[in-house]
């Protein structure tokens, strides 16, 4: 269990000791919560956590999340009413308009697979095209001049939205105080995390560490996704 504690937030890294501690409060095993060595966790815990600027949390992952679908829902409603377009009005200006607008949605690729960094670039090779004078035209002819606009302003309004959330993670990594008090912290971590690898092999430990490993594994995908720890889901197994 080796977390890469100096590579996360100071807001995953709160999150995770909190889980940690909640992990081991809630085990069976009564002689790990009066070990001085977790008492230590507990008690550097209690130093950090009030330094961590709650006010500067972004909040802001699942607004973005849902405005991104919103965005990802319109770019295909437009491919919907493109395409209809051409079986109503087959050989037409309407019909070239119609190619030129499924064109630039094609050149963006897939929007329904890949990571969220990947998906948004696609997203915004969409908008680059849309943007362009020939699509404007073409928006125009399909009388989908109103959509497209609209799209446009979820998009900016994403974008904005990320900027302002990159921002605030960038202060809650850079908060003096907490990365003062921070150094401590991690080393009563690994001490402890640490003891209860030593210990698995001793009957009524097992337990803990198997607990402990999957809050590590959560910890370790955070730094791996680039995500807040509170944004990671616990693995789960089929049945």
């Amino acid at each position: 269990m080796k977390p890469n504690l100096g590579k996360l937030s100071l807001r995953s890294l709160d999150t995770g000791t909190r889980l940690i501690i909640e992990l081991t409060r809630n085990n069976a095993q009564e002689s790990a919560k009066t070990n001085p060595v977790f008492l230590e966790v507990e008690n550097q815990h209690n130093i950090f956590a009030p330094l961590v600027p709650k006010e500067h949390y972004t909040g802001m992952s699942q607004t973005l999340k849902e405005l991104r679908n919103e965005i990802k829902s319109d770019i295909r409603n437009i491919k919907k009413l493109a395409t209809a377009t051409v079986g109503i009005y087959p050989g037409s200006e309407k019909a070239d308009a119609t190619q030129i607008v499924l064109n630039a949605i094609k050149k963006g690729g897939n929007l329904s697979k890949g990571k969220a960094d990947d998906v948004d670039s696609r997203i915004t090779t969409i908008m680059n095209q849309f943007a362009l004078p020939e699509t404007t035209a073409a928006f125009t002819t399909l009388e989908l001049t109103p959509m497209a606009e609209a799209l446009a302003e979820k998009k900016k309004r994403y974008d904005d939205g990320s900027v302002e959330r990159l921002d605030k993670k960038s202060e809650i990594r850079q908060t003096e105080n907490a990365s003062i008090a921070r150094p401590r912290l991690e080393s009563a971590l690994k001490d402890y995390l640490s003891l209860v690898t030593a210990m698995r092999k001793v009957e009524g430990w097992q337990d803990l560490y198997a607990d402990l490993n999957e809050a590590v594994k959560r910890m370790k995908r955070s730094v791996k996704e680039n995500k807040e720890l509170d944004e990671i889901t616990p693995e789960t197994t089929e049945p």
